[in-house]
């Protein structure tokens, strides 16, 4: 598994780190996201977290998470692929209610890990370029790569818009 140091939050002193979890691995009967354990996070504290969609207009199906490293670049799971476009959504926290500073943006390439394995979920990441640059602002702000690996027992923290109860999840959770 790589490991991604992300920016953390300036009141906290803990390191962000991007784990794609092989769920292929885990023995679970069916492959549901979830943020076990986890709390609503505070309204826009993950201005880099992405929803990837199939839907462009009104608000997003969430399909699957990724975060922003670049204004013209997503961070994915490779399992995260479908035929067609990919909508990346920037700047949403609630998937009920469109506050007008979410983005959408088309991908228009995408860079599958070439060791990818669809049945082991090995290699599981994919970078998909942006058909226009993000508006980075307060809502929508790329997160600051790692320049070194994290220490062993390094707390860290993940987020999204995974499944805690049916229906899925409406706001951004994390936990760590």
């Amino acid at each position: 598994m790589t490991e991604y140091r992300l920016r953390g939050r300036k009141e906290e002193s803990h390191n962000w780190i991007l784990l794609f979890l092989d769920k292929g691995k885990q023995g679970t009967a069916q492959d549901e996201p979830r943020i076990l354990g986890g709390q609503e996070c505070p309204q826009h504290a993950q201005p880099f977290q992405v929803i990837l969609s199939n839907r462009k207009e009104n608000e997003p199906d969430v399909q699957c998470g990724g975060v922003l490293i670049d204004k013209d670049w997503v961070l994915t799971a490779a399992h995260c692929d479908q035929q067609g476009d990919i909508h990346t959504w920037m700047g949403d926290y609630s998937l009920r209610d469109n506050k007008g500073f979410e983005q959408c943006i088309t991908s228009v390439q995408k860079f599958q890990h070439p060791a990818f394995n669809p049945i082991t979920h090995d290699s599981d990441l994919m970078l998909l370029k942006l058909h226009n640059s993000t508006i980075i602002n307060q809502y929508v702000q790329p997160t600051e790569l790692a320049t070194e690996y994290a220490q062993p027992d390094t707390p860290c923290e993940v987020s999204g818009w995974g499944t805690i109860k049916s229906p899925q999840g409406t706001v951004v959770r994390w936990c760590s």
